[in-house]
């Protein structure tokens, strides 16, 4: 059995190396997950806008709507009990 020359060293911690970092790069990647500027969270949200182009509009129109029915329903409250304070 041939001894390995220095260059086939090089080569065989270079390889290891690359091996660790690229497992090292790909394990702190995923504990980034959760990164709102992460590309993966971009393209996610594409295909979220792509499946349904009007998600944020129909999300804001269903919060207004919930405050108006909020809005309404102490409206008829106030107008059921009466107030004291006002004037006939």
């Amino acid at each position: 059995m041939n001894p390995l020359s220095p260059l086939g060293w090089i080569l065989i911690i270079l390889l290891v190396g690359l091996i660790v970092g690229i497992n090292l790069s790909l394990f702190l990647g995923a504990k980034k997950k959760n990164n709102p500027d992460s590309w993966v969270v971009r393209i996610q949200e594409a295909g979220k806008t792509m499946r349904d182009p009007f998600r944020k509009e129909d999300e804001k129109l269903e919060n207004l709507s919930q405050k108006v029915l909020e809005l309404q329903k102490t409206q008829s409250e106030k107008n059921s009990n009466g107030d004291k304070n006002e004037r006939p």
